[in-house]
């Protein structure tokens, strides 16, 4: 569960949730809205530390929860993701979204910049993903700053791809996108 006062355009203006002590240059979003289902990969072994899960809530009227995990994996685990992959998924077929998708409001969140990871599986070579739901701006064909990202071309529609997707947004939402939400399936070499 992680469920918290959601985004006013895109940001988290009455609550937020910020992870704190993780390697300098970790894209690390700040979080509010609906998050249950999700998780966060972060890099902290050229950290010190202190490590802070950081909740700010206001004083709006509402019944907020979450639980969280926090698990340390070594450098030489075979579940250690590659560097900079906040989100990793492992299993042949499943399903991922941006932060705060089925929200309420549903609105992507401002400022993120990530990467969503797919591992390798044996017999699998290439990845098929399915946007059930894409919302980020698409305007006239141009993707403006709201966009994910594959090997440095942007896509902004339906698309099949390699191993990863970068996910950008800029500081502005006024037009109170939703984000995505997609299931994937890895193809047999």
């Amino acid at each position: 569960d992680f469920d918290m006062v959601g985004p006013l355009r895109g940001d988290c203006t009455n609550d937020t949730f910020v992870v704190l002590g993780a390697n300098q240059g970790s894209n690390i979003p700040t979080l509010c809205g609906i998050n249950t289902g999700q998780h966060m990969y972060l890099d902290i072994d050229n950290s010190d530390g202190p490590f802070k899960l950081v909740s700010t809530m206001s004083a709006f009227n509402y019944m907020r929860r979450w639980k969280i995990k926090v698990t340390f994996i070594d450098e030489k685990h075979p579940c250690k993701t590659p560097f900079r992959c906040l989100q990793y998924f492992t299993e042949p077929t499943g399903a991922f979204s941006s932060f705060n998708f089925g929200g309420s409001p549903s609105q992507m969140l401002n400022g993120q910049m990530y990467s969503i990871c797919f591992g390798y599986v044996p017999g699998y070579c290439d990845i098929g993903i399915n946007y059930n739901r894409y919302d980020l701006g698409n305007i006239n064909g141009d993707c403006g700053n709201d966009y994910t990202a594959n090997a440095g071309d942007k896509l902004c529609v339906n698309a099949t791809g390699p191993i990863s997707l970068t996910v950008f947004t800029d500081d502005n939402n006024e037009r109170e996108e939703e984000g995505f939400s997609a299931a994937y399936m890895m193809m047999a070499c």
